[in-house]
């Protein structure tokens, strides 16, 4: 929940008008990054403690 919210905001921040060349404090591509990594790790998680195993790829 917290990674889709981070993702959310960041893209909500980076849609704003800018005034002018001011360059924002706050990086938002890298926490764009961190919060999709944040989601992967919480549904990999998930799956884990449910007992999902996903096929092994192999010959």
């Amino acid at each position: 929940m917290f990674g889709i919210a981070m993702v959310t905001f960041m893209v909500w921040r980076e849609k704003q008008p800018r005034d002018g060349f001011k360059v924002s404090l706050i990086p938002t591509l890298p926490f764009m990054f961190l919060g999709v990594l944040i989601c992967i790790l919480s549904v990999v998680y998930l799956m884990h403690i449910n007992g999902i195993v996903l096929p092994a790829r192999g010959r």
